[in-house]
């Protein structure tokens, strides 16, 4: 008695195990569709809106895009995927990696949790593009003393897939303010 059953119990697992996947193969995933808010600023952003997102970046692009628009924040996008917004930038020599910064800085998620702040502190830092993030490095390119800007970070321009343990999770888009003072 305990062999048949044994018996039939590997036959039905063997059976629905290695039944043909291919009738559930030709299920089509749904596609969201999405709902681009009223306005100029939403019509420009929304055109790089991924509406079925199936990488880190794209899920990262559709945050950021939603935080810029909800925030009535008027960013351009880089080739790279930062989304930036520069103000007071002169014709005045742009920061090289080699040049030393002195900013007053705050990094917050998108939810708004501050993780850093030179204003917390009471002084501005001092350090060289190179030494930075890839979105800091980028944005700095574009900009001199007296300039400031509101960078829209992917996780990959930020700190990727490591995080920054203890503040800031995997793959986290982030939000710069920064105002560069010499």
């Amino acid at each position: 008695m305990k062999n048949s059953l044994l018996f039939w119990l590997i036959i039905t697992t063997v059976y629905f195990g290695c039944k043909n996947p291919t009738t559930t193969s030709n299920i089509v995933p749904e596609k969201k569709e999405v709902k681009i808010p009223e306005g100029p600023l939403a019509q420009k952003l929304y055109a790089n809106y991924h509406s079925n997102p199936n990488t880190v970046d794209q899920v990262d692009e559709n945050k950021l895009i939603e935080y810029a628009v909800s925030n009535n924040i008027d960013v351009t996008r880089s080739a790279s995927g930062l989304y930036y917004l520069l103000e007071n930038v002169s014709d005045e020599a742009k920061y090289t990696g080699s040049t030393s910064v002195t900013a007053h800085y705050r990094g917050t998620t998108l939810d708004g949790k501050e993780f850093d702040s030179s204003y917390g502190r009471g002084e501005p830092m001092t350090f060289r593009p190179e030494q930075m993030i890839p979105a800091w490095q980028e944005a700095l390119a574009m900009m001199n003393p007296g300039s400031s800007a509101t960078l829209l970070v992917p996780s990959r321009l930020a700190y990727g897939e490591r995080g920054f343990p203890g503040f800031i999770d995997p793959n986290t888009p982030l939000v710069f303010t920064f105002e560069c003072l010499k």
